[in-house]
């Protein structure tokens, strides 16, 4: 009731985490509140006067909680070869621990995805060689959704064999030598040249030129 002018001061279990700044109980700069790892502070103002006189108070801060964002990271390969299993399953963290869900765009037609756990499979064939780019995923709490992660992927290609070979025609006319049978179509997915070769027990009779039998 005489005097104006106190100089405050703090103490108490969490007085570093606060200053007073004219007249002002604030956190100090570098430091955020949050829920998850601490819901209230301690703290206890003394005010003193000019004559040394001093009271005590203290104080409880509650710290409000907020939705928090998801966060997704992950390195997924960059580069396969056809044939070979794709398999990645992204880490997905949320500070309120609710529940996530995942979207995905940019999907490759030959991979599948699960939309509970975020992961993206696939076993890419010939036909899906090439590069895939901006493959996005992300996670969301129903709220908020995360930063998006996002990569691309190479498909490269390997030598798959021959599955076929056809012959136009199998019968020739007797009592001709050198009579051509017929021609030999090689089914292959990735080359069109193939080397031609001649087995079996009467193999030695034959002989392939220029594709013909």
């Amino acid at each position: 009731s005489d005097d104006k002018k106190h100089t405050l001061t703090l103490s108490g279990p969490d007085a570093n985490q606060f200053e007073i700044t004219n007249g002002q109980l604030r956190l100090k700069t570098h430091i955020s509140a949050n829920y998850e790892t601490k819901s209230n502070y301690k703290v206890t103002v003394s005010a003193t006067d000019s004559g040394q006189q001093s009271f005590q108070q203290e104080f409880k801060i509650i710290v409000l909680n907020v939705n928090d964002r998801p966060t997704i990271e992950g390195n997924p390969e960059s580069t396969i070869a056809e044939d070979s299993r794709f398999h990645f399953k992204p880490t997905a963290t949320d500070e309120d621990q609710d529940t996530l869900s995942f979207a995905i765009t940019n999907k490759p037609l030959w991979a599948t995805f699960d939309s509970e756990t975020g992961t993206l499979s696939g076993t890419p064939d010939n036909l899906h060689v090439g590069s895939y780019h901006n493959i996005t995923i992300s996670a969301t709490d129903n709220l908020t959704t995360s930063t998006a992660l996002v990569f691309d992927l190479n498909v490269t290609n390997t030598n798959d064999s021959p599955t076929a070979i056809a012959l136009d025609n199998n019968t020739l006319t007797e009592n001709k030598s050198g009579t051509s049978v017929g021609a030999l179509t090689v089914t292959d997915s990735d080359d069109k040249k193939h080397t031609l070769t001649l087995s079996g027990p009467d193999a030695n009779q034959f002989e392939i030129t220029n594709g013909q039998l």
